[in-house]
């Protein structure tokens, strides 16, 4: 389910990775009940899903 987003993120650092700092998100996924979980410095990168969306929770959907 994840692995569009992950081979996204792969390239991102492959192009990009000289010029990211920082990065850290909890993304909302279609598709999935799970949060996917992201960090990394420069040009390494750690994701994986984490716990599922609470029904409290309001999701706001952002493409930028």
């Amino acid at each position: 389910m994840f692995g569009s987003l992950d081979d996204w993120l792969e390239r991102l650092v492959e192009e990009k990775g000289d010029d990211l700092y920082r990065m850290k998100g909890v993304l909302s996924v279609s598709d999935s009940e799970t949060r996917y979980v992201f960090q990394g410095v420069h040009s390494t990168l750690d994701g994986c899903p984490g716990k599922p969306w609470g029904l409290h929770l309001c999701l706001f959907h952002c493409v930028c």
